[in-house]
């Protein structure tokens, strides 16, 4: 977790939502932070420190533009999911819209951004701040498969737009990277 401070110098709000971060627009400022975590999972890795299967194949930040909290979260293994008892309303709410089964092949509940965005949902209730599905609109993502290379560079670290699922859970959430509506994904069901 971060906290930015959401009165300092280096952050500009337009009603009370961050807009950039040390001048920057906050999508680039939250993509930069997603690739860095994404190196250091691949650094993790290359050291024996913390195994692949463990990180699993996204790596996501989600900041609250309200609270200048940012969250990471990875896919993790397969197993590796939001209890329900764990899981938010405003998105058990949409797990219960999702249909059976869902429309990607993964369980909603293990996707890296879902999972931050969850633990920022429950933060504000702690905080006694709004959180039905409006305030999404006030949180922002960046995703990234740190283990593929991009493919315009051939540099390790490959954006990663929202799957179907995610696109489900999340909407309304903004992501620097596109969404998938559809599986598999294509070029039919892309949002960028």
């Amino acid at each position: 977790m971060e906290q930015l401070d959401v009165d300092a110098p280096r952050v500009t709000k337009t009603d009370g939502v961050i807009t950039h971060v040390d001048r920057r627009p906050v999508a680039e400022y939250l993509d930069e932070l997603a690739q860095k975590r994404g190196a250091e999972y691949r650094d993790a890795r290359d050291s024996g420190a913390y195994p692949r299967k463990q990180t699993g194949a996204c790596v996501g930040s989600v900041m609250d533009l309200r609270t200048g909290t940012i969250i990471e979260g990875i896919n993790g293994k397969a197993d590796v999911v939001i209890k329900l008892d764990d899981l938010h309303p405003t998105l058990r709410e949409r797990l219960e819209t999702i249909g059976d089964p869902p429309p990607h092949k993964d369980d909603p509940l293990g996707h890296a951004e879902v999972k931050a965005a969850n633990e920022l949902l429950w933060m504000r209730t702690r905080q006694g701040l709004p959180d039905d599905a409006s305030v999404l609109a006030e949180m922002r993502a960046s995703v990234d498969f740190p283990y593929l290379n991009d493919a315009s560079t051939g540099l390790p670290g490959r954006r990663a737009p929202f799957c179907a699922n995610c696109n489900h859970m999340l909407q309304g959430l903004p992501t620097s990277h596109g969404r998938f509506t559809g599986f598999p994904p294509s070029d039919e069901n892309w949002i960028p």
